[in-house]
């Protein structure tokens, strides 16, 4: 038995919620706003395409794509990707991944607060980095803790270029 066809204007309508995205789930808001997910969350919803070195430089992170499968998985957003070539500074073509929300899913999100999302995490955030001086200073002190119990005193001159004499 054959499957009937939708009328022309059901399938119009078919073919309208695919081309503006409006089958795509809209995720939910993560609660903690001072959070490197709520920060890329607020920044893919700005209308930013993001890559890895971008959530280094903006959000402080190297981990991109964890923050990415988070949001989808424990949140429900859908974020679309698209893989860029780019070219390296030691002459090899690279391939990196760019992502990004697309703009039915941006507009249903200020539909539903993110105008006082956004804001509310740039509040927290830039609060967080005021600290940052401070997490700076006592991460120095950890690495020079460690180091020295890393002090062999019994090695000498082993590895410091020379003999001992």
């Amino acid at each position: 038995m054959k499957t009937p066809r939708p009328a022309k204007a059901e399938q119009s309508a078919v073919n309208t919620r695919k081309f503006t995205g409006t089958d795509k789930l809209l995720g939910a808001f993560p609660i903690r706003r001072d959070t490197v997910t709520a920060e890329i969350l607020s920044r893919l919803i700005g209308g930013e395409s993001l890559t890895g070195m971008d959530a280094v430089f903006s959000a402080s992170t190297t981990r991109l794509s964890a923050v990415i499968f988070y949001l989808s998985e424990s949140y429900g957003w859908t974020i679309d990707h698209a893989d860029i070539d780019v070219g390296t500074s030691d002459g090899r073509v690279a391939v990196i991944r760019a992502y990004f929300l697309d703009r039915p899913t941006i507009r249903r999100a200020f539909d539903a607060g993110a105008l006082k999302f956004c804001q509310s995490v740039k509040d927290a955030r830039a609060k967080t980095r005021k600290r940052a001086p401070k997490a700076k200073a006592e991460a120095a002190k950890r690495n020079a803790a460690r180091a020295a119990a890393k002090f062999n005193p019994h090695q000498g001159a082993l590895f410091s270029g020379g003999a001992d004499r």
